[in-house]
């Protein structure tokens, strides 16, 4: 059911008049000629000099004598009273046969009006609806890509050094393209200072590159040797890796650059095993990247 909305009432308002408007006009009916004519001879009595008798001439064809006819004042306006009361009697209906096809016209315009806009409101929605639908699925189906540091003992055998394996994955169900990437290892970087700063300042390696749904590139990212892991541990030797990396997915018309930033320090303990930490910033995607 249609219900109006605050955007409405300047319209219901002006509806409304109308209707007061078409009511005082057909209420305000002129008094019929014999409403007149009792008004005229229930006043006859007040006037000074009234004939109490009407005097009527009529010559009749036949002879050509005048006859005179006289009418008491009475009779005629009892005749008048019993004329407008049955008239009253049978009229039922304050508003007359005219006057309510006018308003029965008004109210069809009224309701007309009133369901235009609710199909207009329902378009709204519907298209509204639609563009949400599409966004929603925009979400689901564009790339996402995931950015992964890990340390991996090498030789598996024998171990003397941790390899740093640096990993973008699409995570998304379409492909991503022209794929930037910037990525650096930085040691000892001033306790004050964002290591990510340095990075902004890189060119990117390599061409643009192609990534499909569910495909992952892993890059090398140095190696640590076992030797400098006391030194991670007890903070006189600091590691930093941060990666940036920039794509655009199939699709956004026209393309949106999107973006991957990760910033991750790595930690050392005393048994000589490795772990990576989260840095304050730099860890996030897209617009939450600042």
């Amino acid at each position: 059911m249609f219900k109006l909305q605050p955007t409405d009432r300047p319209l219901f308002v002006v509806l409304a008049a109308i209707v007061v408007l078409l009511a005082a006009v057909v209420l305000k009916q002129p008094k019929s000629d014999t409403q007149q004519a009792k008004g005229h001879y229930e006043n006859a009595d007040q006037r000074e000099g009234q004939p109490d008798v009407l005097t009527l001439n009529a010559t009749r064809s036949a002879d050509g004598r005048t006859v005179e006819i006289q009418i008491p004042t009475e009779i005629l306006q009892a005749a008048a009273q019993a004329e407008a009361n049955a008239e009253d009697k049978d009229s039922g209906f304050i508003f007359s046969p005219d006057s309510w096809v006018a308003i029965f016209t008004l109210a069809l315009t009224i309701s007309t009006i009133l369901l235009w806009q609710g199909g207009e409101k329902q378009a709204m929605l519907l298209r509204e609806s639609i563009d949400k639908a599409e966004v929603s699925s925009e979400r689901q189906l564009r790339a996402y890509v995931y950015l992964e540091i890990e340390a991996r003992p090498y030789p598996p055998d024998k171990p003397d050094r941790y390899s740093i394996v640096f990993s973008i994955t699409n995570t998304g169900s379409t492909w991503a393209r022209n794929i930037v990437i910037l990525r650096k290892v930085i040691t000892n970087a001033a306790t004050d200072a964002d290591p990510f700063d340095e990075l902004k300042a890189q060119k990117p390696e390599g061409g643009k590159i192609l990534l499909g749904p569910g495909q992952v590139l892993k890059l090398q990212f140095g190696d640590i040797p076992t030797s400098i892991v006391p030194a991670i541990a007890a903070k006189t030797l600091t590691v930093d890796y941060v990666a940036w990396v920039k794509y655009e997915d199939t699709l956004s018309n026209p393309a949106i650059l999107r973006q991957t930033q990760i910033s991750q320090h790595l930690n050392g303990d005393a048994e000589g095993g490795v772990s990576f930490s989260y840095r304050p910033t730099h860890n996030c995607a897209d617009d939450d990247c600042v």
